[in-house]
């Protein structure tokens, strides 16, 4: 694959070309990664989360700098992105990086850095899911980080809030079904 940025610079068209190529981004060259980190500064937020989708996984050093550039972006969803796509690395800066999102005030971004760093099996992040959990306001990205971690200590927690939470009506459904796949995970350590 060979490309070159397309001679509009609309937004739209640019948004197309970086979503093609984030749909099949395995054997991006370095001359492609640096047509892609071109982009990287632009205005439009939207082209931004798409660098950070194009370049997410790529295992090139010049991709996880652009990912780490934009995990401090102003926009919450190309941090968020960004932190995603950094988050199957295992590399001690990407895992300072992570270990910088985990306040982020973007709930996304800060359980998306939770997650890789549950992957790496980081036990410090084990006080980190626990106050999340205390705050009773977390999507099903914790759970995912929580069965990565393994840590069975989380059972009781995890069980109470099942008992709590099945019979309540308005919890969505998809959030249950996360809730009990972590916790089978939980139960076979």
């Amino acid at each position: 694959m060979s490309f070159r940025l397309p001679d509009s610079k609309e937004p739209d068209v640019l948004l197309s070309f970086l979503q093609d190529i984030s749909n099949n981004n395995e054997n991006l060259s370095s001359e492609e990664i640096t047509i892609i980190a071109s982009l990287k500064d632009h205005e439009n937020e939207d082209i931004r989360e798409a660098v950070a989708q194009s370049l997410a996984g790529v295992e090139d050093e010049a991709a996880v700098n652009i990912l780490i550039a934009l995990t401090t972006d102003e926009d919450s969803s190309v941090r968020s992105w960004a932190t995603f796509g950094l988050g199957n690395f295992d590399i001690p800066n990407v895992t300072n990086v992570l270990w910088d999102r985990i306040d982020d005030e973007d709930e996304e971004t800060r359980f998306e850095a939770i997650s890789g760093l549950a992957k790496r099996k980081d036990a410090r992040i084990k006080g980190i899911i626990a106050r999340e959990l205390s705050t009773g306001e977390f999507g099903s990205l914790l759970f995912e980080a929580i069965a990565e971690l393994g840590d069975p200590d989380f059972l009781p927690s995890l069980e109470l809030l099942l008992a709590q939470s099945s019979e309540d009506k308005t919890i969505d459904e998809v959030w249950l079904k996360h809730l009990k796949n972590c916790i089978d995970v939980l139960k076979e350590y």
